[in-house]
């Protein structure tokens, strides 16, 4: 680049004020966690979001409620906005700094967003003003949430909408780090739970909550993550699932239990997986992974080749709650930013002074593979994960990886057939 040449400032995130703040910071915590109420509620809430759509398809016809079309039309919103903010020319293998701009676009519009769909709710009084994030009147309109808190507490419309803001702007990636994790996945559902508890959304929406909201979230990520290359935040490598996402293989194996002809080792198929993947999360899932990864399935996804050898769908499903609640409810480095507030609430009773947590993913692919009760015959278990959870190490998106490769200028090269060896034709 010369030295005329100017290249745009680097936006800043915008940070957005409210009651939520992560609470966990120890062991022992999140071992408090594990006996509150809070977390009873999220995982319940998971499960019954799971038995839902068991045996149901993408494409089945469901009663679309008020408050769900309303979710669709934010999120079809915040697509466009992607459209309207084109990553920036200057790229690298990280993640692409116009995501910035684009969460700076979602953090403007959230209190609108959310001031739009608690309308739909029942507990609300019939005028609900313009929220200001900063409140600037004690006295402003507000309301009780029956069946939240106690039956004398009452909060504030203004600060419902705060706590509703924060759930979903964490819901799509950290924009300092340009990074996106299964723990910004779970805020989404945190979200979703709490327009569940404040009534907006009720249980006769759970399937499609799933089914076509969750699945329309999924879709816009997919699109985020491909448009701004967003790094996988604290991502195990081939050693996960997916980079990413978790909530829709779980999802997605509820939906595949009984079926006729789909089973666990069809995924190897990959004219299967093209086919149904229209109709169904978890191989949209596979044909996901296999568009943007490089290689053949069991080198860089043995995890789910492990799990392909499960016998049923029931049995993969089963695994995914266990797997769900060890390897993310039970991980400090992810529940460490977890947020909590008046709407899910949680605060430790024992303070530690000093914690500084260690990472620990040791041994995880072995510790799964006994969760799904699979030996490993395509893997080596015997290799060493990595030790980091990704909080101190950046992890270059394999889409970006994926698009460097296919603009990267294959070299000619001079060889002779009886002496050269096939690896050294491949171009990394």
């Amino acid at each position: 680049m010369s030295s005329s040449e100017t290249t745009a400032p680097t936006p800043t995130p915008t940070t957005i004020v409210s009651g939520l703040s992560p609470t966990i910071i120890s062991p022992a915590d999140l071992e408090e966690f594990h006996a509150s109420k809070t977390y009873e509620e999220f995982l319940n809430f998971i499960i019954d979001l799971n038995n839902s759509v068991k045996g149901v398809t993408l494409s089945t016809q469901c009663t679309l409620s008020p408050s769900v079309s309303c979710t669709l039309e934010i999120l079809e919103s915040l697509s466009v906005l992607v459209d309207d903010t084109p990553p920036l020319p200057h790229r690298t293998r990280f993640g692409n700094e116009a995501f910035v701009s684009w969460h700076q676009k979602l953090c403007s519009n959230s209190i609108d967003y959310m001031n739009k769909i608690l309308k739909h709710s029942p507990l609300t009084k019939q005028q609900t003003q313009t929220h200001e994030t900063n409140e600037q009147d004690s006295n402003d309109e507000s309301y009780d949430i029956i069946g939240i808190f106690s039956s004398d507490s009452i909060t504030s419309i203004s600060k419902v909408v705060n706590e509703l803001v924060d759930y979903f702007t964490h819901s799509f990636g950290d924009p300092t780090r340009i990074d996106y994790g299964s723990g910004h996945e779970a805020h989404f559902v945190a979200w979703m739970l709490c327009l569940y508890k404040l009534k907006i959304f009720a249980q006769s929406d759970f399937t499609p909550l799933v089914i076509v909201v969750f699945n329309r979230y999924i879709s816009l990520m997919r699109k985020l993550q491909t448009v701004y290359w967003l790094e996988p935040a604290g991502s195990h490598g081939v050693w996960g699932l997916d980079d990413y996402h978790f909530l829709p293989f779980l999802w997605g194996s509820s939906q595949l239990i009984n079926h006729k002809y789909i089973h666990p080792k069809s995924i190897r198929n990959m004219e299967i997986v093209s086919v149904y993947a229209k109709d169904y999360m978890y191989l949209e899932c596979i044909k996901f992974i296999n568009k943007v990864k490089t290689g053949s399935f069991v080198e860089h996804s043995p995890m789910l080749m492990d799990i392909s050898g499960v016998k049923n769908w029931n049995k993969v499903n089963e695994g995914m709650i266990k797997m769900y609640k060890a390897e993310l409810l039970s991980k400090l480095p992810v529940m460490q930013h977890f947020r909590f507030g008046t709407l899910l609430p949680f605060t430790p009773t024992i303070k530690d002074e000093e914690y500084s947590h260690e990472h620990d993913h040791t041994h995880h692919h072995h510790h799964v593979s006994k969760i799904f009760a699979t030996s490993s015959p395509q893997t080596n278990n015997s290799e060493k994960m990595p030790q980091s959870c990704g909080c101190a190490i950046r992890i270059p998106s394999s889409i970006a990886a994926s698009e460097g490769a296919k603009n990267q200028p294959r070299p000619f090269i001079a060889f002779d057939w009886g002496k050269q060896n096939v690896n050294s034709f491949l171009v990394v």
